[in-house]
């Protein structure tokens, strides 16, 4: 997801699970600018099966530090009763 003055832009892969022999033609790959100030975040299926509403919860983490969103980010989905297996990077462009 690309955050940018609260607006959310979903990319990446829309398949629930990647296998080591997975034909590389059947992943989805998307290309985006990211706005300078963009928060980008990379999250596993265990962040977006148990999150309430992503996009709010991408929008509110957009607001604070990389390492505060990463953490909020990870409650909400323990929050929606994920049990493990959450993961969550965040990155924000500067350029």
């Amino acid at each position: 997801m690309i955050v940018n003055r609260r607006r959310v832009k979903r990319i990446g892969a829309r398949s629930s699970f990647l296998a080591p022999d997975t034909d590389p033609k059947l992943i989805d790959v998307d290309t985006t600018d990211a706005p300078r100030g963009s928060m980008i975040i990379v999250a596993s299926d265990g962040f977006t099966d148990f999150t309430a509403s992503v996009d709010r919860s991408a929008r509110s983490a957009a607001r604070q530090s990389p390492h505060d969103a990463v953490e909020t980010l990870i409650a909400d989905a323990f929050a929606g009763g994920a049990g493990d297996n959450v993961a969550v990077a965040v990155y924000t462009s500067r350029t």
